[in-house]
C-alpha cells in the first residue's frame, strides 16, 4: 500500500511545483510548500528565509539592557516583569516524570523551564536576553524576515540559557541520551506566553535604551554602523 506522503509527493513532481521562497525555484519536499532547504529553515528558525542570531551578536546589546535594568530596577514596570519571570522559573509546576511524544507545549516547555531552575538562570539575565533581542529588532529592523522568526529565536535563546533537558534513544540495540528538541509547538508556546506577559515591558526598556544612545552619538560595540547613522554624501555635489 502506497503511503499519502508518497503519493502527495508524487503528484507534486509531476505538476512541477516548486518552492514558494522568494528567488527559489527547486521542487518542493514532500507535501511541504518549500524545497528540502528552505522547509529545514522555517522548522528551525520560524521563517523559510530566516537564519540563526548568534550569541556574539547580542553580547552588545546585553551589555547596554543589563546596565539598563540595574539601575531602573526599582521602576514598576521592570520590577513587576523581573516577578513574573521569576515566577515562571521557579514558581511553574513540575515536568512530567516520564517524557513521551504525546506530551502538549505546556508540558514540554515545563521541562525546558525545570532545567533552567536547576541551573541557577534568573530572572534578570532573562529580562536582559529578552530586551537585548528587542533592541536588536528595533536597531536593526532588517535583523529578523518575519514576526515568527523573531519569536522563535526569542524561545530558543531563552531555553539556551541552560543545557536542554535530555530525552532517552534506543538506536542499534543500545540505549542512550540525548538533548530534547526544542519542538516547534513549545517555541511558539514560550514564545506568545513571555511576549503577551512582559512583551511591551521590554519593548519599552529597548526603546529607551536606543533613545538615549542615539542621542549620545555612541556606537554598540560590534555592530558596524552607529544607530543613529546618516547617509554619506561624499562624492555628491
Amino acid at each position: 500500500m502506497v503511503s499519502r506522503i508518497r503519493v502527495c509527493a508524487e503528484q507534486a513532481v509531476r505538476a512541477g511545483r516548486t518552492c514558494e521562497a522568494r528567488q527559489c525555484h527547486l521542487p518542493v519536499e514532500k507535501v511541504s510548500r518549500y524545497c528540502r532547504k528552505h522547509s529545514h529553515n522555517r522548522e528551525r528558525y520560524g521563517d523559510p528565509l530566516g537564519r540563526h542570531i548568534y550569541k556574539s551578536e547580542l553580547k552588545a546589546y546585553k551589555r547596554l539592557a543589563a546596565k539598563y535594568i540595574a539601575a531602573n530596577r526599582a521602576h514598576s514596570a521592570i520590577a513587576a516583569a523581573l516577578r513574573w519571570l521569576h515566577n515562571l522559573l521557579y514558581n511553574s509546576p513540575a515536568p512530567p516524570t516520564h517524557p513521551n511524544r504525546r506530551m502538549s507545549p505546556q508540558q514540554r516547555s515545563l521541562r525546558f523551564l525545570s532545567r533552567l531552575a536547576k541551573n541557577g538562570v534568573t530572572a534578570e539575565g532573562t529580562l536582559c536576553l529578552i530586551v537585548a533581542l528587542e533592541m536588536m529588532r528595533e536597531h536593526d529592523p532588517f535583523t529578523f524576515v518575519s514576526d515568527a522568526h523573531y519569536r522563535a529565536m526569542l524561545a530558543h535563546h531563552v531555553c539556551r540559557l541552560a543545557p536542554g533537558p535530555f530525552v532517552a534513544v534506543w538506536r542499534g540495540g543500545i540505549g542512550g541520551r540525548k538533548y530534547d528538541r526544542l519542538s516547534v509547538g513549545t517555541r511558539n508556546f514560550l514564545a506568545s506566553k513571555v511576549i503577551s506577559s512582559i512583551g511591551l515591558v521590554a519593548l519599552g526598556a529597548a526603546r529607551a535604551i536606543l533613545k538615549v544612545e542615539t542621542l549620545e552619538n555612541s556606537l554598540l560595540k560590534g555592530v558596524n554602523v552607529p544607530i543613529n547613522f546618516q547617509p554619506t554624501t561624499k562624492g555628491k555635489p
